[in-house]
């Protein structure tokens, strides 16, 4: 909330009081520019914590600052861009706030809407349109995922297991073929009455692989903004000053 507060008073006239230049490519405006891109990067370390081997990770403590980390990001990028909606590099402030909606949607809301649907009772499969039952399918899976994990990991329980990084870097192809049942498990699920019923919103089922896609949008589009504010600061301005730091005037 104070960050909102901070974020609409600066856009409503607030930064045109301070006695600095607050434009984005100004000294204090490129400064926060940059910290909001290494805050925001920085997020990233919270992919190999969550898949990490070593119990004494504090994965909650890490989620938390996960989630802290990206409402200070995205603050200091939008007051770094003055909600500049004009400019192409609006795509890469769009990503963020993207990147932040799905995330808190995913943490706060997602949870609360399908922790409801826990313990109803329903059939667990349904038949699928070849006329087969889909239990079937789904025991030839669990069987062949048992099969891996004697040799992906032989103190491993099919219903618990996870991929960790050491199986992917221990043995590759066997991981890589388990994941491929775990996906093909996935896609079975889909066709669980409580999904075909909606119980399960879209929302609630794709929300993280939103999520992630935004996070590859945002890195290509960051890397895109800095190239070319950097190295083409002529063609970025068009005819403008450029009064921004930068290395090449093309």
């Amino acid at each position: 909330m104070g960050c909102l507060l901070l974020i609409a008073v600066y856009l409503l006239g607030g930064a045109d009081l301070l006695p600095w230049d607050t434009r984005p490519g100004s000294p204090i405006g490129q400064s926060m520019g940059i910290v909001a891109g290494v805050v925001l990067l920085a997020i990233l370390y919270y992919v190999p914590v969550r898949r990490a081997d070593d119990a004494s990770i504090a994965k909650p403590t890490a989620q938390t600052w996960h989630s802290v980390a990206g409402i200070i990001g995205t603050t200091l990028a939008i007051l770094h861009s003055r909600a500049a909606l004009r400019e192409w590099s609006t795509l890469v402030l769009l990503t963020i706030i993207g990147l932040l909606v799905s995330g808190i949607y995913g943490r706060v809301v997602a949870p609360l809407r399908v922790g409801s649907t826990f313990g109803r009772s329903a059939i667990p499969y349904r038949a699928v349109d070849n006329g087969k039952p889909a239990g079937n399918e789904s025991n030839k899976l669990i069987q062949a995922k048992r099969n891996l994990l004697k040799t992906l990991a032989p103190e491993g329980r099919e219903g618990e297991f996870v991929l960790r990084w050491h199986h992917w870097k221990r043995n590759p192809r066997t991981a890589l073929a388990y994941y491929r049942l775990v996906v093909a498990e996935r896609r079975l699920l889909s066709g669980n009455p409580m999904s075909a019923s909606n119980k399960i919103a879209p929302w609630e089922r794709y929300w993280r692989r939103i999520h992630l896609w935004f996070a590859i949008l945002f890195i290509v589009g960051l890397l895109a903004h800095i190239v070319t504010a950097v190295f083409f600061a002529g063609y970025v301005a068009d005819g403008r000053e450029i009064y921004w730091w930068h290395l090449t005037r093309w």
